[in-house]
């Protein structure tokens, strides 16, 4: 509410409603590109960690299957893991 000054009556003023906002890249996909730079990051650290600090020889060698059973058997010595001849 608002006086005037001239005549002293009283003016009703709305507010205007705003629009919510219109975003220039939409939440989902930041989430998506957030989501693909940290596996990413991971996989290029993971390879690097291995291939040039480690004692891997190729640092591709990080997304072969047999390295993680290796691993995990590395890790786990007391306990077995059924595996068939293919790696899954």
């Amino acid at each position: 509410m608002k006086q005037d000054a001239r005549n002293g009556k009283r003016k009703w003023k709305r507010k205007k409603r705003r629009k919510g906002r219109i975003r220039l890249i939409p939440v989902w996909l930041k989430v998506i590109v957030f989501a693909l730079l940290l596996t990413g990051s991971l996989v290029a650290g993971a390879m690097f960690g291995y291939g040039f600090v480690g004692e891997g020889e190729e640092p591709r060698d990080i997304l072969d299957r047999n390295l993680w059973y290796q691993i995990y058997d590395f890790i786990y010595t007391d306990t077995e893991m059924e595996r068939s001849e293919d790696g899954n």
